[in-house]
């Protein structure tokens, strides 16, 4: 397997939105799903660090 996987939950959007942004900067990850209210309680994203790396999703809306 060449990725690894990350998860980030947050009490509301905006803060899973910035933590998924700090980790993507700091393990060089790319977003592979933006701040979701679907899947449980509060927030979760997901992003990946691959061995090609490139981006998996294309910038959202600023919000």
């Amino acid at each position: 397997m060449d990725e690894v996987s990350y998860m980030v939950r947050g009490r509301t959007e905006s803060e899973c939105a910035r933590e998924l942004d700090r980790l993507c900067h700091l393990l060089g990850a790319r977003p592979t799903m933006r701040p979701s209210d679907r899947v449980g309680p509060g927030w979760v994203a997901r992003a990946v660090r691959t061995v090609h790396g490139g981006p998996l999703l294309e910038p959202g809306p600023q919000g």
